[in-house]
């Protein structure tokens, strides 16, 4: 079945947007021939589709266009992250001083938080997390640096109850117990020749804070394995002591986490950046990537 070039007016109707000259043309011509109206319904709707991607490109390069705008400028805006609570209170808020110094367009709105956020939904930036396994594999994620755990008490533990030979005596050891943190009840170890320790500990005094944990920890209630940057200080001022320094227990990562999608404002870039490069100059921080 043949179509008109009056029937045709009816179809043109159908095509909106960038292409529409092409469709109409390519319309034109096929009723001409006499085409049928199947085909020319195929070739109206792929203008329609190409229509549509057309204004799609356009929208991109408005976004990428942007980008550079705010390349060549200062920084500037809110970056809005979650960090976790005992990691952000000890060792991210002591830098801010630095950056906020550096980068005076820039607003920081930072969350602390217990376990996950959901950083689409709740329209963060990012989040920086203890652990490498998104929730979301669609997120990106790159570890920011290492964190290695190390046993420690102090001196006053030390003197009543003596200096433990083996990893093994930490199960009849005063132990303080980290019951918010999954490890907080087992202590894996890999001592000097390779060899595996398991131990579960226990102990009279559980707590669900890592700051209360290095404050119980400090003023003599028991020995655990905390992250470096929590004791460092101590360890070198003689407020705690090591426990078992040829044994080495798992790192812990520390990522940040980003949505997927185009690539980050620079306001999120150069904080990124300035976290990276202020922690790699702190002895707790292993393994800084680029």
């Amino acid at each position: 079945m043949s179509v008109s070039l009056l029937g045709l007016e009816g179809k043109k109707a159908l095509i909106v947007g960038g292409g529409r000259g092409m469709g109409e043309a390519s319309a034109l011509l096929l009723a001409e021939a006499g085409c049928d109206i199947a085909v020319l319904d195929s070739v109206l709707e792929r203008a329609e589709q190409v229509a549509k991607e057309v204004r799609a490109l356009g929208r991109a390069g408005i976004a990428i266009e942007a980008d550079i705008l705010e390349e060549a400028a200062i920084p500037r805006g809110q970056v809005r992250f979650a960090c976790a609570t005992a990691f952000g209170e000890t060792a991210l808020a002591p830098a801010l001083g630095s950056f906020m110094a550096a980068y005076p367009e820039i607003r920081l709105d930072i969350n602390f938080v217990e376990g996950r956020v959901d950083i689409i939904s709740e329209g963060y930036d990012f989040a920086i997390q203890i652990g490498d396994n998104p929730d979301d594999s669609s997120l990106r994620i790159s570890r920011l640096f290492t964190l290695r755990r190390r046993v420690s008490a102090a001196p006053s533990v030390i003197e009543r109850h003596g200096l433990p030979s083996h990893p093994s005596d930490l199960a009849h050891y005063p132990m303080l117990i980290a019951s918010h943190l999954p490890w907080g009840q087992a202590i894996d170890f890999t001592g000097p020749a390779g060899e595996q320790c398991h131990v579960a500990i226990s102990g009279a005094l559980h707590l669900n804070s890592s700051i209360g944990l290095l404050q119980a920890l400090l003023g003599g209630a028991g020995a655990t394995a905390m992250p470096e940057y929590f004791i460092w200080d101590a360890l070198q001022d003689g407020r705690l002591v090591e426990i078992f320094s040829d044994w080495t227990i798992p790192s812990t990562p520390i990522c940040v986490v980003t949505p997927p999608g185009r690539a980050r404002p620079a306001r999120v870039r150069v904080l990124l950046e300035f976290l990276r490069q202020r922690f790699s100059s702190m002895p707790w921080a292993h393994g800084i990537e680029a």
